[in-house]
């Protein structure tokens, strides 16, 4: 956030829209003005951006990835697939492993039937379900949205009607204001008239 915190009012119902030259002198203005202040500078009130901490697993991938190494197959598949038995019949040790992968897949294969069966029973409801809870909510932020609006329009209307009826009142308060600025020039000549007919004499 921008350490800029100055606000400009401004009344845009009653003055007059300056001219494209003193538009140009503003806008160089302020970009002279806007060099000197840091716009990208945090707030001194927001707190410290926190630096991310990965676990050490996450972080050996990350670097691995910087290194330019190629991205490795992600999930192993392979014991999902089909099982061949152990090509030799004495090694208690490959029929366990054996066993160990098919007791894997038939979990596996167990909990993807109770999905689908589930899904098949349950999931046009809950579809449908959902679409309604995500139309309700539409429904929600549409009307939040169209009070939001009339709000705006609401403070906009009031700020017009408040400037507008002010307008008079300024107008005169400007004109007061150039009169005495006239009489003090004036003044300021005739005080430098007679100060030049002191000396002179």
């Amino acid at each position: 956030m921008p350490l800029i915190l100055e606000s400009y009012d401004s009344l845009p119902y009653i003055d007059t829209e300056i001219s494209a030259a003193a538009r140009e002198k503003a806008d160089r203005e302020l970009r002279r003005e806007l060099k000197s202040v840091d716009t990208a500078a945090q707030h001194p009130l927001l707190p410290a951006q926190r630096q991310p901490q990965f676990s050490e697993l996450v972080t050996k991938e990350l670097e691995r990835l910087a290194a330019g190494q190629p991205r490795e197959g992600g999930i192993d598949l392979s014991r999902y697939q089909e099982l061949d038995e152990p090509s030799e019949d004495n090694d208690a040790a490959a029929w366990r492993e054996a066993l160990r992968a098919a007791y894997t897949s038939s979990t596996l294969l167990k909990g993807r039937h109770t999905n689908l069966t589930l899904l098949e029973e349950l999931g046009k409801n809950a579809w449908l379900m959902g679409n309604s809870q995500l139309d309700q909510i539409l429904k929600a932020l549409d009307q939040e949205l169209s009070a939001t609006k009339e709000e705006v329009d609401s403070v906009n209307r009031e700020r017009k009607s408040a400037q507008e009826a002010s307008k008079g009142e300024l107008d005169a308060l400007e004109d007061t204001w150039k009169k005495g600025i006239g009489r003090l020039i004036e003044v300021q000549l005739a005080a430098d008239q007679l100060r030049t007919d002191l000396r002179g004499r």
